[in-house]
């Protein structure tokens, strides 16, 4: 099957028991109904074991939820599976992560999540790069879309080309974010009417101002929660430190500091001053094309607007820190490659978080509109 995979694919490998942020902590894995099946025809006494240590979460079978990580996870920081040799037990999203794979029928596209630090540091690495090559490649995954409109696709393909450029021309992504929702909009509309998809380089709108108040929203909505002290340290100091900055501020003055405190990470780190540019153009390659199955042209382009936001602040913050810490705001690259994976893993793999920062981007913007 044709398979066009992000440039630094290959570049890829895993550290195992070396990962100083294991991706066997902290999370609900689902297991596939394959994976399942083999538990099942285990012999007696391992069956017994790993069924215990499954329980179902609405219509998802997981393993048991524990702090200190997952069931199977060992002492050298390797599945027990994978210890022993056998990976055809692990469920398949653990066997595959952190590669995502996206099947349109007809081709496949193969990115990271950067959840895994190490997908993020190669991000951070070949950012000024960015490109989906062609190749080969098998289906791991499963099915991704059951539509079979070619010509939908092939346009959503010209279309994100477009938002890429869009991006690139950009000298603030900021100031570009209201564009692109109203051109979202639009073009839902368009396609509910069967009219042409208009260009975003003729979408004139007012600038998208992500105040104080959505902010704190967003983060208190479910992204933060006392129990993350033990499930994600990093993540939980991060948060903790953004209440201590915004206590006791209005509105007005919460949106400043906000402001302030991104400034410092691009200030302090020059080299990295088109973050923000190239995470959402990452974004936009490993998941603009989730519109084929969705026609959500609005929610995929606010979802990362939302995770640009909040990651931009969170490496603000860890500047901070850094200060306090060692008297300097200059962050490495394996720092930021942490923070980036620390915020995925809880913004980007929790649909109730996904849903709660979405509704209140889309009310906020709905009201001015």
């Amino acid at each position: 099957m044709r398979c066009d995979r992000i440039n630094f694919y290959d570049q890829f490998h895993c550290p195992a028991g070396d990962c100083h942020l294991n991706c066997c902590k902290g999370w609900r894995v689902p297991i596939d109904e394959e994976t399942l099946e083999r538990y099942k025809k285990m012999p007696a006494k391992q069956r017994a074991l790993a069924l215990s240590r499954i329980t179902k979460k609405e219509d998802t079978y997981v393993f048991r939820f524990r702090e200190k990580g997952c069931s199977y996870w060992t002492k050298e920081g390797l599945c027990g599976f994978q210890k022993e040799g056998h990976t055809e037990h692990m469920p398949l999203v653990c066997r595959v992560f952190p590669r995502k794979q996206n099947d349109y029928g007809i081709f496949m596209e193969e990115t990271f999540y950067l959840s895994c630090p190490y997908a993020a540091k190669l991000f951070l690495q070949y950012r000024k790069e960015l490109a989906l090559h062609p190749g080969e490649g098998e289906l791991q995954s499963g099915a991704f879309t059951t539509n079979d409109d070619l010509d939908f696709l092939r346009e959503l393909q010209r279309i994100r080309g477009e938002l890429l450029q869009f991006i690139e021309d950009s000298s603030h992504l900021e100031d570009a974010y209201g564009r692109m929702l109203e051109w979202a909009n639009r073009t839902q509309n368009a396609c509910i009417r069967a009219q042409s998809i208009p260009s975003i380089f003729d979408i004139n709108a007012q600038k998208l101002d992500i105040d104080g108040l959505m902010t704190d929203r967003m983060i208190t909505g479910g992204f933060y929660h006392t129990r993350l002290k033990k499930n994600s340290p990093g993540l939980y100091a991060l948060l903790d430190r953004y209440f201590k900055e915004m206590n006791d501020l209005t509105i007005e003055e919460a949106g400043k500091r906000q402001s302030d405190i991104k400034r410092v990470f691009y200030e302090a780190n020059v080299e990295y001053c088109d973050f923000a540019k190239r995470y959402y153009q990452y974004y936009l390659l490993s998941s603009f094309l989730e519109v084929y199955d969705t026609y959500c042209f609005h929610r995929v382009l606010a979802e990362g607007i939302i995770h640009t936001h909040l990651l931009e602040l969170f490496l603000g913050i860890r500047c901070l820190e850094k200060f306090d810490e060692k008297r300097e705001y200059v962050l490495m690259e394996d720092e930021i490659a942490d923070v980036i994976a620390l915020y995925e893993r809880r913004g980007r793999h929790n649909p109730p978080i996904l849903d709660n920062n979405y509704q209140i981007l889309y009310e906020a913007t709905s009201k001015k509109a």
